[in-house]
């Protein structure tokens, strides 16, 4: 497909770029254990400018999940990475929900628990507990195999990352490691925030049934459809947006559905 054909023009795709050019996110409001900090622009989505051509509508479906989740209830990971991945699905990009222990270390600079403290998100060497009131004590994450990534949508769940997120909203934004392509990992995924907080993620596949049992419950599961759909739009809106004002014509000719929807050719299902 020749990228010399320019993207259809749409309105609302310049609408949130403007604004991330115009003010700078940050975290208001006072800390609550519930809930995500306040922002109005996500740090990911004006950030996406400088991603790579080929990852761009990757990091855009995030991105899209974070605009939205400003002062949002922290909701259970399993809707939500099932949102990302459907939505990556549309875009024509395997993803596939995987469950994980996350591990994040946090440095402490003096008292008796110098060194590093760690906190862990999941169930981590029991298999999680899905309950009848949709809730779980596992957790779960995002595989691409193509190009090979990992991504954590939720990890500022971890009460450590939450409340850095409050000091810095940098911190809630979700996680993109770059991994080798193919199946998930067996070994360790780490990230680095800075040079005092990581995360490491153990990915437990053998429990991905058992927390995808909470989707049984048919208004949980047209929720993570609906979602998909809608996250999908909006990703395309931002990639369209960016087309348009830098542009970015590097996003196409990496993924054939992708320049399909930019370039009007197909459109995405209707959302119910």
């Amino acid at each position: 497909m020749s990228p010399k054909k320019r993207p259809r023009k749409n309105d609302r795709a310049h609408s949130t770029r403007r604004r991330a050019k115009a003010e700078r996110p940050g975290a208001v409001g006072r800390f609550n254990r519930e809930r995500m900090p306040s922002y109005k622009v996500s740090p990911l989505l004006e950030a996406l400018h400088l991603v790579p051509g080929p990852l761009v509508p990757i990091y855009a479906v995030p991105a899209a999940w974070h605009q939205r989740a400003s002062r949002s209830q922290l909701g259970t990971c399993v809707i939500v990475c099932h949102q990302i991945a459907g939505a990556l699905g549309h875009l024509g990009i395997a993803a596939h929900p995987v469950a994980a222990t996350a591990t994040v270390y946090q440095r402490v600079a003096n008292g008796p628990l110098q060194g590093w403290k760690a906190t862990d998100t999941g169930s981590g060497d029991q298999a999680p507990v899905v309950t009848d009131q949709g809730t779980t004590d596992g957790h779960m994450v995002i595989h691409v195999p193509e190009p090979g990534l990992v991504i954590d949508a939720t990890i500022v769940q971890n009460l450590t990352i939450l409340e850095a997120a409050y000091h810095n909203v940098g911190y809630s934004v979700p996680t993109v490691e770059l991994i080798p392509p193919g199946p998930a990992p067996v070994e360790p995924v780490e990230f680095v925030y800075d040079e005092s907080l990581r995360v490491t993620w153990h990915l437990q596949a053998q429990w991905t049934g058992t927390m995808n049992r909470l989707l049984d419950d048919e208004e949980l599961k047209r929720l993570a459809q609906h979602g998909a759909t809608s996250l999908a739009r909006d990703a395309l809106n931002e990639m369209n947006g960016l087309l348009q004002d830098e542009p970015r014509l590097d996003v196409l000719g990496h993924h054939r559905q992708v320049d399909a929807l930019l370039l009007g050719n197909t459109a995405l299902p209707a959302c119910d």
